[in-house]
């Protein structure tokens, strides 16, 4: 595996355990202004709108200069990084709601654009599938060792933001090492 190639794994091992490590905190948050149904309708609802975000970078990306699209990556993040805080907050069933809402949808653009960033990082197409279940093993492997190890959900807050930063890091690396980005 090149370093191309171990950059992507890592990054996209980055973006699982924070879109999933967001998705549990989202979860656990909803259930204390909440029933038990309720939630998981709110988990339905945010994991639907993601997809809107997932979509949405193919049009943007399309349609946006460069350095639009890795400005805009940057903006998904923080605006996810502050809605997480606001979620961690869960002072009322709307505002998790809403901040949900835009947190999904900005880690689908996040998201979108780290995936199409991988496939073309990765060297050798025939080990795509190792490396795409490795880097999602690893974030489950970070998102386990999260739910263990720590207890407040502040601090679990500031772990996925930390680790949203590194995202965008690794993402920013990821898109200048590919020859061409828009191709």
């Amino acid at each position: 595996m090149n370093k191309k190639s171990l950059l992507a794994v890592i990054t996209l091992a980055i973006f699982n355990f924070c879109f999933l490590g967001t998705e549990y905190l989202f979860d656990n948050m909803m259930a204390l202004v909440t029933d038990s149904t309720e939630v998981v309708n709110a988990q339905n609802l945010v994991l639907g709108v993601s997809v809107l975000g997932f979509v949405a970078y193919g049009f943007l990306h399309k349609y946006l200069p460069e350095k639009v699209g890795r400005l805009l990556t940057l903006l998904a993040t923080v605006i996810s990084v502050s809605c997480v805080f606001v979620i961690e907050q869960h002072s009322s069933r709307a505002s998790i709601y809403i901040a949900g809402i835009i947190c999904f949808i900005c880690m689908g653009i996040a998201g979108s654009a780290v995936c199409y960033l991988a496939s073309r990082s990765i060297d050798n197409y025939e080990n795509l599938g190792k490396y795409v279940g490795l880097s999602y093993a690893l974030g489950i492997l970070i998102q386990y060792c999260n739910n263990n190890w720590v207890k407040s959900d502040l601090v679990e807050s500031i772990t996925i933001s930390v680790f949203m930063v590194i995202f965008v890091c690794g993402t920013y690396l990821l898109s200048s090492h590919c020859n061409n980005f828009k191709e």
